[in-house]
């Protein structure tokens, strides 16, 4: 029976550290796949990420690839830097986010190649939002349709047509697929490879300083224009830099033009909504404290040793005097007692009793002169010539005879 127990319990054991592994095994695969990762994101491995694209250029000896974690507007400079905004979402319509496009400006103003690759869509996401109304709909329905359908307005949105000079289409009615193919714009010699498109969307009444870089047709779907020190390129898909793109529709001529001539590329991922907070073991990692920290948990280790082991042995005569003032009450009393017995050597216990004793006569008690003298003879008597003739309990019992027939005036 016992060894049926045993066996039980060794079985069950071993099903649920196989079933603990296999978990753990099945969450390494996807991280290490990177399919827990948004499309797009340079940590995916996968063919919807563009972690071939990112490796590629951190493997070439004079462009240095990094992952941005901080939210855009702390980014103050982009000099000598091509910033990847891949697989973006918020240019869904002409009205876009203030904060976004401020930070985007700040970073091409500074000498940054900023590369906004927007995320492959095959029909219009605003067309559900908002239907068209006929003259059947009353007034009524009207306004609440366009009340609970419609974008409200917004003061923290901005015309993306007023700001930038660019307006956002989508073309339903020309058919999309992979074999759909793009040319390069007028003057774009270096770019001669078609190209093959996967979304409907396209850029359309672009101001005079707006540099056509590919058209689906006649429609531009990659542009470019200068901004202060840098530039900023829009390309209406993201599909050209994923890593099923360059596994077999790779166009290197065109990905390094999006590159161009920077020693630095920063892929952000705080739009897929991946962020890192720093902490206390990043800043150790960061500025190599790792043998500072090791040395502070080893001086607090020796010192809680040190204050809970002894390594001296504690000398004979402190012992005893530890011992006899120890006491396990909590009485007053005895603290005292404890006090007394630290601070008055045992020889000179009785003559520091009657001291005591004579300072409270001096406050109204009168006592005997002659029982006086005999007490003060006691105790010079009773003083200790050495350790045998030490006897104050002796003393102090004649003391208190002579007092018994004290005579109080």
């Amino acid at each position: 029976m016992l060894i049926n127990k045993r066996f039980r319990f060794i079985f069950s054991t071993l099903i649920i550290f196989a079933f603990i592994m296999g978990v753990v095994n099945l969450f390494l695969l996807r991280f290490e796949a990177g399919d827990v990762y948004p499309a797009y994101s340079s940590l995916r491995s996968d063919p919807l990420g563009t972690r071939a694209l990112y490796e590629s250029l951190d493997n070439m000896d004079n462009i240095v690839a990094r992952r941005n974690y901080r939210p855009l507007s702390k980014i103050k400079s982009g000099k000598d830097t091509t910033f990847f905004y891949l697989g973006a979402k918020i240019f869904t319509s002409d009205s876009v986010c203030k904060d976004f496009l401020k930070s985007f400006e700040t970073i091409a103003r500074s000498g940054g190649h900023l590369v906004i690759a927007f995320f492959p869509i095959m029909k219009d996401p605003l067309k559900p939002l908002c239907k068209e109304k006929t003259s059947e709909d009353s007034e009524e329905s009207n306004l609440k349709e366009e009340k609970d359908n419609c974008r409200a307005k917004d003061d923290r949105l901005v015309s993306l047509a007023e700001r930038w000079g660019i307006s956002i289409g989508y073309d339903e009615k020309e058919e999309k697929s992979k074999g759909n193919a793009l040319k390069a714009g007028p003057g774009i010699k270096e770019l001669n490879d078609p190209v093959s498109w996967h979304t409907v969307k396209y850029f359309y009444d672009l101001a005079d300083y707006w540099k056509t870089i590919y058209t689906s047709g006649d429609r531009p779907v990659i542009i470019e224009r200068k901004f202060g020190k840098g530039t900023i390129v829009l390309s209406s898909d993201s599909y050209l830099f994923s890593n099923e793109a360059l596994y077999g529709q790779r166009h290197p001529e065109m990905l390094a033009y999006f590159m161009g001539l920077n020693k630095n590329a920063v892929f952000d991922e705080t739009h897929f909504g991946i962020y890192k907070n720093p902490g206390v073991v990043n800043f150790v990692r960061k500025y190599r404290f790792h043998w500072f920290v090791a040395g502070i948990v080893l001086l607090a280790v020796l010192f809680i040793w040190k204050n809970s082991v002894c390594f001296v042995p504690p000398h004979e005569d402190g012992l005893e005097e530890s011992k006899e003032g120890f006491t396990s009450d909590k009485d007053y009393t005895h603290g005292l007692i404890g006090l007394l017995r630290r601070n008055i050597p045992k020889r000179d216990i009785l003559k520091v009793c009657v001291e005591e004793w004579e300072k409270s006569i001096e406050h109204g008690r009168i006592v005997n002169p002659d029982k006086l003298a005999r007490i003060k003879e006691v105790v010079e008597r009773k003083e200790p010539k050495g350790k045998k003739d030490h006897d104050p309990v002796g003393g102090y019992k004649t003391i208190n005879e002579i007092l018994s027939s004290e005579i109080v005036k």
